[in-house]
């Protein structure tokens, strides 16, 4: 690997960090704030649709400051947030809290989705931002 990549894969790896606490702040607003205010079935929805927005500005941030990367080093850092996220969800959920994994696989599911858990389009817009941002900005955008 070339150490451009490396750096990049590196610098991608730090830049989850943002991402990392942008969604613990994203859950904490949604518990303390949206949920009192909206009940689950609002709060759920909203919070995984600002999870989105939040990670599209940080990833935007990122993309931009990393000019140099090609497609596959787009997907591959998308690959890359994607893995650190499902290692961070079952590393907090999991171990920390004790819940099961099973409990864990549930949030992505489909009746999860069904019932406003928006953690699945979360996961693949996590996954692609880096390539659409990267697409966004050689067209000019």
């Amino acid at each position: 690997m070339a150490e451009s990549s490396v750096r990049l894969y590196r610098a991608a790896a730090l830049w989850w960090l943002l991402l990392f606490a942008l969604a613990i702040v994203n859950g904490v607003a949604r518990e303390a704030i949206l949920s009192p205010l909206f009940g689950p079935a609002i709060s759920l929805p909203l919070s995984g649709l600002t999870a989105m927005a939040l990670f599209g500005v940080a990833t935007r941030v990122f993309v931009a400051r990393r000019p140099i990367m090609t497609v596959p080093q787009a997907w591959g850092v998308g690959l890359l947030w994607l893995t650190m996220t499902l290692a961070s969800e079952y590393a907090l959920f999991a171990g920390l809290m004790g819940r099961p994994a099973s409990e864990v696989m549930a949030s992505f599911s489909r009746e999860a989705f069904l019932g406003g858990n928006l953690m699945i389009l979360v996961l693949a817009f996590v996954a692609a931002a880096p390539r659409l941002f990267t697409a966004l900005r050689s067209r000019g955008r």
